[in-house]
Formats: C-alpha cells, sequence, structure tokens
C-alpha cells in the first residue's frame, strides 16, 4: 500500500508493481487516477487494466459447475484460485482455466492442449470459456482431483513463553 498526497487530502491505495506487463508508464498513470479519483474508483479502473482474467468469467465457470457449495474462487496475485472442496484444483488466468495434470484429471488429456499458466510453472490442461460446458463431467473430474489431493497440514501453535 502506499499513500499519494492530493492537496491536503491523503489517498491510500495499491499500485501495479510488480504485476505481469506492467511499465513504469502504467504506474504513473495509475498514480495520477488514484490522486484525482476516490479509492474505490481507482481500484476499480486498476483491476480493469491489470487483472487479466474478467469477475464475469469466473461467475460464469462457478455457474457452469453447478455446484456453489463445493467450488469456490479466489483472487490471487493478479489472478484466480479454483478450489473444488478446499483444495486448489486449477487456475483461472488470462480467461482460461488451467487444471493440473494428475492421474485423475487423465480424462483432459484428449480433449484440451497443455500450457503453463505462467511463465516457470508446470505444464496445466487448458480450457477456454467455450469448452466450460462442452467438456462431459468436468465437475467430477475436479471433485476427483480434489479428493486425490492430500488434506491440509494445520501449522503447529507456536510455543509462547511466559
Amino acid at each position: 500500500m502506499h499513500a499519494l498526497a492530493s492537496g491536503s487530502d491523503l489517498v491510500c491505495c495499491r499500485h501495479p508493481a510488480g504485476k505481469k506487463g506492467t511499465t513504469w508508464h502504467d504506474w504513473l498513470a495509475w498514480a495520477t487516477l488514484a490522486i484525482r479519483c476516490p479509492v474505490p474508483q481507482a481500484q476499480r479502473n486498476f483491476e480493469e487494466k491489470f487483472m487479466a482474467t474478467k469477475k464475469q468469467t469466473i461467475e460464469f465457470l462457478l455457474a457452469k459447475l453447478r455446484e456453489p457449495k463445493r467450488f469456490s474462487a479466489r483472487a490471487m496475485f493478479g489472478e484466480y484460485a479454483l478450489y473444488a472442496d478446499g483444495k486448489v484444483v486449477a487456475l483461472v488466468c488470462d480467461d482460461l482455466l488451467h487444471v493440473k495434470i494428475l492421474p485423475a484429471s487423465h480424462a483432459l488429456d484428449r480433449l484440451c492442449e497443455k500450457g503453463e499458466p505462467y511463465r516457470g510453472a508446470k505444464p496445466h490442461y487448458i480450457l477456454e470459456e467455450c469448452q466450460f460446458s462442452t467438456v462431459p463431467g468436468l465437475a467430477g473430474i475436479l471433485f476427483a482431483m480434489a479428493a486425490s489431493l492430500p488434506e491440509k497440514r494445520r501449522k503447529a501453535p507456536k510455543n509462547t513463553r511466559t
């Protein structure tokens, strides 16, 4: 978070430094907008410009999966993670669904191409928005993947000295 002074007002907001493809000019344009606009408008414009995946894509995907209690999505690092039963099974980057390659997701091998959700990542199966409805049993595949992943490890409480 950075604070930008606008006359006597102080505007506190997040800036796009470190986002993929962000240049100094992008940051300067964003900072100028943040000074002139209230924070909610500046943040909304920032998300429209720098968040590659649209919120409508996430809503569409969750609607197609038809299990609102078992599927969820969270914004992470400018993109989204798709959770099935509380476990990350896919990433949504650039409006594409990137499904982890696991034995439980092997049914997608013939239907989807493979690629990286971001530079340096392991390959994933890639599904475009038009494939969300056409891939047979997508929700079942994602649930099988979640079942095959290990449970979350609970952090041990820190020992505090009294």
